[in-house]
């Protein structure tokens, strides 16, 4: 009894989990952020080359 009561009290395989899926929802915000500001940025920087241009 006294071994099941160590296994549930033993929280360090949870920790890593959590902070496993926090690493991973950082990363994807990142991905995203990248991604929406890249064409952002892309456009601003073709709109700056066609006014160059002129």
């Amino acid at each position: 009894m006294k071994r099941m009561q160590e296994f549930w009290e033993d929280c360090e395989g949870a920790s890593m989990v959590e902070y496993g899926l926090l690493v991973t929802f950082i990363a994807l915000a990142c991905i995203l952020a990248v991604g929406a500001l890249g064409s952002s940025l892309m456009s601003k920087y073709n709109e700056v080359a066609g006014n160059l241009a002129k």
